[in-house]
C-alpha cells in the first residue's frame, strides 16, 4: 500500500473542466483518502471498477519503441475525469487510485538469471524468502532475446542481494538491472 498514489483536491481543480449544468466524472467518482480503506472501498457493492494507473513504458522501451509513455496516463487520467457524468457512465460506482515509486519503494529492472518468464503481480522475495517488493509488468523481449520486466522494491533492499521470483512454487533467481534494458541509440544487427 505504500505505492499507492493520492489524488489530491488539488490536482482534481487544477485538471477540472468545468461547464455550467453539467456533472462531471471528477464530481462523482470515488477516490481512495487512505490507501489502508482500500479492501473495504473494493468491497463496496456500489463500486463496479477499480482503476488502477501504473506509469510504466516496459514493452515500448524494450521492443526499441519511444520511452515516455509512461507520462500518457496524466493524459488519460484529464480526460476520462472530464467527462459528462450520466444514467450511461456514472462515476460513483467507480475506484480511481494510481501506483508510483514512493520515498520507501525504489522502480527497477528486472531480469531471469535462466529461461523464466517475468509476469506482472509476481512477488519479489530475498535470500530469506521474505517479500520485499512486486513486478509490475513483464515481458518478452525480442530485441534482447530474453524476458524482462520492471517493479517496486523496497529501498533498504541492496541492489546486490540475490532475489528471487516463485514460479509453480520454486523460487528462481532475477537480477536487479538498468532501466532502459536497451540503450537510446541501439541499432539492430550493430
Amino acid at each position: 500500500m505504500d505505492n499507492l498514489k493520492i489524488i489530491s483536491d488539488e490536482y482534481l481543480n487544477k485538471i477540472a473542466e468545468l461547464r455550467v449544468g453539467e456533472k462531471k466524472l471528477y464530481q462523482s467518482i470515488n477516490y481512495l483518502k487512505n490507501p489502508t480503506n482500500l479492501l473495504h472501498k473494493i468491497n463496496n457493492p456500489q463500486i463496479e471498477f477499480v482503476l488502477f494507473g501504473i506509469k510504466e513504458d516496459i514493452g515500448i522501451r524494450a521492443n526499441h519503441g519511444r520511452p515516455g509513455a509512461k507520462e500518457t496516463w496524466n493524459e488519460v487520467l484529464k480526460k476520462l475525469l472530464n467527462i459528462q457524468n450520466n444514467e450511461f457512465l456514472n462515476g460513483s460506482n467507480i475506484l480511481l487510485q494510481q501506483l508510483q515509486e514512493t520515498k520507501d519503494t525504489l522502480k527497477v529492472g528486472i531480469t531471469p538469471v535462466n529461461k523464466t518468464m517475468l509476469r506482472n503481480n509476481m512477488i519479489l522475495h530475498n535470500k530469506d524468502k521474505n517479500e520485499i517488493g512486486y513486478i509490475t509488468s513483464g515481458c518478452f523481449s525480442p530485441i534482447l532475446k530474453r524476458s524482462i520486466g520492471i517493479g517496486y522494491i523496497n529501498n533498504f533492499t541492496n541492489k546486490l542481494d540475490k532475489i528471487f521470483v516463485k514460479v509453480r512454487g520454486e523460487f528462481e533467481e532475477v537480477i536487479i538491472d538498468n532501466i532502459p534494458f536497451v540503450k537510446k541509440n541501439y541499432k539492430k544487427g550493430g
